[in-house]
């Protein structure tokens, strides 16, 4: 069945920094081809049906041809393809087909849980239905209006029992219920946001391979490192949601300082790096 949409992570986007060394030009190449690997078959991948023989078949689809679908020449087209190829954006097949990895990685990952059924329920990052979530406690860092309180206790579905309490003092595992905990501690505990940072918390254990409690504690940690900085930012951001929404919490160097403000040793925990484009 075809899909109308794609999840597309503007986070993801801002932060790849073999994506941002391209071209505004490649970019734009880029996102039109997003488009239309979201129609390729198999999904993710720049291919056209030919006819061979009477058989439907799938095949590259020609520099030449993907110039008239995004509408530019063939020779822009080839040098722009160089270019985001050379930055590590795309894949290719061994018989050159081009491909987005993260597009692939995503459809495998919903194959997965298509074909897992009820049993992805036994995966701990899998967000779990209404009326069946059970109690947790998601230790969390000091937040930074200053409060001694080092931990928020969140409860789904009743309170824990007396039996339960040895179980619920350990780490959640469940984005969805650290999501919750960490906007609850960063003063924003509204649902947007809520359902915001599970994305974010998800993405990110993922990709650097920390559990959630090493990612909320990061996340925390860039927040509390940004309030110190205020003074030596221009039109800091006000709210946690909006630094959390803004793509650049990642990387302090990004943040926007002041003339001659800007620390030396920035850039402590940044994931994306140029040739491992994942958007």
């Amino acid at each position: 069945m075809k899909r109308p949409a794609y999840q597309f992570y503007p986070g993801d986007w801002l932060n790849d920094t073999g994506l941002r060394a391209c071209s505004l030009a490649a970019r734009g190449l880029w996102i039109d081809m997003n488009c239309i690997l979201h129609q390729g078959h198999p999904y993710g991948y720049l291919t056209w049906s030919a006819k061979d023989m009477d058989e439907d078949v799938l095949r590259p689809i020609p520099n030449g041809v993907l110039a008239r679908l995004v509408g530019s020449t063939e020779d822009e087209v080839v040098a722009l393809l160089a270019e985001l190829e050379d930055a590590g954006v795309f894949s290719r097949t061994a018989d050159g087909v081009i491909y987005s990895r993260r597009m692939v990685r995503d459809e495998n990952a919903r194959e997965s849980r298509a074909a897992g059924g009820h049993k992805s329920l036994e995966n701990p990052n899998v967000p779990r239905p209404k009326g069946n979530r059970t109690p947790g406690r998601i230790p969390l860092p000091a937040s930074s209006t200053g409060s001694s309180e080092s931990s928020v206790e969140t409860s789904f579905g009743g309170s824990p029992s007396s039996s339960s309490s040895s179980s619920s003092s350990e780490e959640v595992t469940d984005a969805s219920v650290a999501g919750r905990a960490l906007a609850e501690q960063l003063g924003v505990p509204n649902l947007h946001f809520q359902e915001q940072l599970t994305r974010q918390l998800r993405m990110e254990a993922t990709r650097t391979g920390e559990t959630l409690q090493q990612t909320v504690e990061r996340m925390v940690g860039q927040w509390k490192r940004y309030n110190g900085a205020r003074s030596q930012l221009n039109f800091p951001v006000s709210s946690a949601q909006r630094f959390f929404e803004s793509g650049t919490w990642q990387d302090e160097a990004l943040w926007p300082w002041k003339e001659g403000q800007q620390p030396t040793n920035t850039n402590p925990d940044r994931y994306f790096r140029g040739g491992a484009s994942d958007v």
